[in-house]
């Protein structure tokens, strides 16, 4: 991220800001960080106090948006415009900070696009966030400067959550399911994280041993798991991650989950690489799918009939 602040530092010296940045990388690149300390370059005044606030998302000339459920909404933008239009008498310059931004509907895009062109807003800055660049829509991208954000690797992320005290076991799960060492120190004690962690270890053993039903296993233990997405989502992370494994123990490549060595050799020898390459496509699906409000319980349930028909 320090290349990337050097270079907004510099353009914001030279009065040459654009009006539309979109900052792409790969989940927990620091992408949101990023944006806040620009945020704070634009409006700050070097006050803490501000900083603060910024990052709290508390700051009247700073606005934070993120997906409400599945996707941005044009409600979210009309809030947006009403929120500069009440901050416009203070001065100054207002920063809009937008989360997941391919994950806006056409209808939000169209408005942000209007809104971006009203004469009163020139002293106004959007900084689009995302991880998938090429989901977005072309007339966002062809108005916006693009910023790129290196990818941080797993083991640097894992050598930090343990520096930090976390258990090495549970750093090689939660480094999947964030970048950020103050969020994993948050999951390592949060009972959901740790109960989806039980039952991914669970669901791994009993797939691995042939002669135990999978469907059974996610029938009588699976509720916690699917009555949120976001945590059935990190599940499918993880699963996904876990086949991938089984894949690099099969062509004699590192593993990720070295502690589950035992169980991958197990589902090693019952899968080909090739049915292997069917199950992790069906994963990728129904992780495709958490863009829709499908039912969740249904998603597992078809997802463990389809890898035990497998097997």
């Amino acid at each position: 991220m320090k290349d990337q602040l050097i270079y907004f530092q510099k353009v914001i010296e030279n009065n040459r800001m654009s009006h539309l940045y979109l900052i792409s990388g790969p989940k927990g690149s620091n992408k949101q960080k990023l944006a806040y300390e620009v945020a704070y370059l634009l409006v700050g005044k070097n006050n803490a106090h501000t900083k603060a606030q910024i990052y709290k998302n508390e700051m009247p000339q700073v606005y934070f948006i993120e997906p409400d459920g599945l996707s941005i909404k044009k409600e979210q933008i009309i809030q947006l415009q009403q929120e500069f239009s009440k901050t416009s008498l203070l001065g100054g310059p207002r920063v809009y900070i937008i989360k997941d931004i391919e994950k806006m509907s056409t209808s939000a895009a169209n408005s942000l696009l209007k809104f971006m062109e009203e004469p009163e807003n020139n002293n106004v800055y959007g900084l689009l966030l995302t991880t998938s660049i090429e989901s977005i829509l072309d007339t966002i991208i062809s108005r916006a400067q693009i910023v790129h954000m290196p990818e941080i690797f797993e083991d640097t992320i894992k050598s930090e959550f343990i520096n930090e005290g976390i258990d090495v076991e549970l750093s090689e799960y939660l480094v999947y399911l964030t970048k950020s060492v103050d969020e994993a120190l948050l999951l390592s004690e949060n009972p959901n994280i740790l109960e989806l962690i039980r039952f991914f270890k669970d669901f791994v053993k009993t797939y691995s041993k042939i002669n135990e039903s999978l469907k059974l296993f996610v029938f009588e233990n699976s509720y916690p798991i699917v009555t949120d997405r976001n945590v059935f989502q990190n599940f499918l992370d993880l699963l996904l991650v876990y086949l991938l494994d089984v894949v690099h123990f099969k062509v004699n490549q590192k593993l990720v989950f070295e502690h589950l060595k035992p169980v991958i050799i197990e589902t090693s020898k019952m899968l080909s690489l090739e049915t292997l390459d069917k199950i992790v496509d069906k994963v990728k699906e129904t992780i495709m799918k958490q863009t829709y409000y499908i039912q969740l319980d249904l998603a597992m349930n078809e997802l463990a009939i389809y890898m035990e028909n497998q097997r």
